[in-house]
């Protein structure tokens, strides 16, 4: 839909920041650093809030906020993977402490960061160790 708004756009000659700021109006989810030149747009991102269209959000609490995985999330997301580094023999994630590259140290090393910056849901997180390290227990 986007695509053929911005083709339509283009094949009509207007100018590229008449297309942002039409887009913008139309579709919304602006980056907060644009909305100043654009506008803040049909939808609003603000700095503290991610993407309310990720898995995660609190659908009972406050409208379009993600719930942040907690330390106590922590060996949930950890079961969901066997080992990534593709050189032990220990099947779980859980279970191994290796020091290979793409190992277990190294995955529970960013799933913690993850966790930290406090930013991203238990199944965000699960989908960013899944897309970078693979292995997931389904």
């Amino acid at each position: 839909m986007q695509r053929d708004f911005i083709r339509n756009g283009l094949q009509n000659n207007q100018d590229q920041e008449t297309i942002i700021k039409a887009v913008n109006a139309k579709y919304g989810w602006i980056k907060p650093e644009f909305e100043g030149k654009y506008g803040p747009g049909k939808f609003r991102l603000d700095a503290k809030q991610n993407n309310p269209l990720a898995p995660g959000l609190d659908i009972l609490g406050k409208k379009n906020v993600i719930k942040p995985a907690l330390f106590s999330d922590r060996l949930s997301i950890i079961s969901s993977f066997a080992c990534t580094c593709g050189q032990c023999q220990i099947d779980e994630l859980k279970d191994c402490n290796c020091n290979h590259p793409g190992g277990a140290t190294e995955v529970k090393k960013f799933i913690d960061q993850k966790i930290a910056e406090a930013s991203y849901s238990k199944e965000n997180i699960i989908q960013l160790v899944e897309a970078r390290y693979g292995n997931r227990i389904r």
